[in-house]
């Protein structure tokens, strides 16, 4: 039984604002992001909060509610009326969400501490989901410019193998990933570490032609491109790469988040070569995309040969939607910078990635 009007007036206020705010997020997963089970985690709260709301008399509520004569809907601020984007939008929503938990879960504790509890539990579980949609979001932001990924092995020697990099970096490529299963540990770092390094380098410096030429200042510099290691999260956080492509097999993403780092873009990206078992409501769902940006699966350095196939990788798990594939390209370096050479490529609404292997020539 609510015993102070007041109360019941605030509460009624901080579970509105807390309804809509739960709807705007809900929108932005599910029309913005396309992303199923994110969507599913946001609704599933949005009733919870409506099961906690429900021991909140509604009689007691419109009887509290007194909307006209609220002096807070006249006091606003200039920020209020304006967000940049939709994830702006989304933003200012998590954050009205989270205070208005707080509110509901302080407040009830004066006639319902049951309920409070309840509406803590909820505030912690919005935590765990505020984490993972910014991660989706994040790494959706860092890897969209993403449209054209070379795999790499090791080569034969250090010189070989600069050679074939600083040719890739002045291409334009957009990630470099080193993908060399017949490397020990010792010598795939140094080939980590001399990658980065070298990818590094580029950033650093202006093209030598353009700089002879004068023109470095007025041309565009190419892109520099993500350094992403095949499997070991161990050897991307020594050699300061981008991040780590996964396989089925491999660590949990997770898990290699917490060596590689929160921010890289790397462990967002996992081979998938059949049905993921259902997620953890705190992994974000860019954390299993296909090879970090939809790109089609290819033959690579060390695994065996597939058939062609194509595989549809649906929307909600952050890329492109793929029809058949771009098929297995077979490239050398004089093809890197056509972009287009020797591709089966599908018609899409959006560009997605391609995908090339380099491979070491037979002996």
């Amino acid at each position: 039984m609510m015993q102070s009007a007041e109360v019941v007036r605030i509460l009624d206020a901080s579970l509105n604002r807390a309804s809509e705010g739960l709807r705007v997020v809900e929108d932005y997963v599910r029309f913005i992001l396309d992303d199923r089970r994110l969507t599913e985690q946001f609704k599933q709260i949005r009733h919870d909060l409506a099961a906690a709301g429900a021991a909140l008399p509604l009689a007691d509520r419109h009887a509290a509610r007194d909307t006209l004569a609220d002096v807070g809907t006249t006091v606003t601020t200039a920020a209020e009326g304006q967000r940049t984007d939709a994830w702006a939008v989304c933003v200012a929503s998590l954050q009205r969400l989270k205070q208005s938990l707080r509110s509901l879960e302080e407040y009830c504790k004066v006639d319902l501490p049951a309920v409070a509890v309840q509406f803590e539990s909820l505030r912690y579980r919005l935590y765990t989901l505020e984490a993972a949609l910014g991660r989706t979001v994040d790494a959706l932001d860092r890897l969209a410019e993403v449209r054209l990924y070379v795999l790499i092995d090791g080569r034969r020697s250090d010189e070989e193998f600069q050679s074939l990099v600083r040719q890739l970096v002045s291409a334009g490529v957009d990630a470099i990933q080193l993908r060399d299963k017949s490397l020990s540990d010792r010598p795939l770092l140094d080939r980590a570490r001399l990658l980065t390094a070298l990818v590094k380098d580029a950033a650093a410096s202006p093209d030598p032609d353009l700089a002879r030429s004068g023109l470095a200042v007025q041309v565009a510099q190419p892109p520099i491109p993500l350094v992403i290691i095949n499997d070991r999260p161990d050897v991307a956080a020594a050699a300061d790469a981008d991040g780590v492509d996964l396989g089925q097999g491999d660590m949990t993403v997770n898990d290699a988040r917490r060596i590689v780092g929160p921010r890289k873009p790397g462990p967002c990206g996992r081979s998938r070569r059949r049905q993921l078992p259902r997620r953890r409501p705190d992994v974000s769902f860019a954390d299993e995309t296909v090879r970090c940006a939809g790109r089609p699966r290819l033959h690579s350095p060390g695994r065996p040969r597939d058939p062609p196939s194509g595989i549809c990788h649906r929307r909600h798990h952050a890329c492109e939607r793929l029809g058949s594939g771009i098929g297995r390209p077979t490239a050398d370096c004089r093809q890197f910078s056509g972009r287009g050479s020797g591709q089966s490529r599908v018609r899409r609404s959006r560009p997605a990635p391609v995908v090339f292997t380099v491979r070491r020539a037979a002996a």
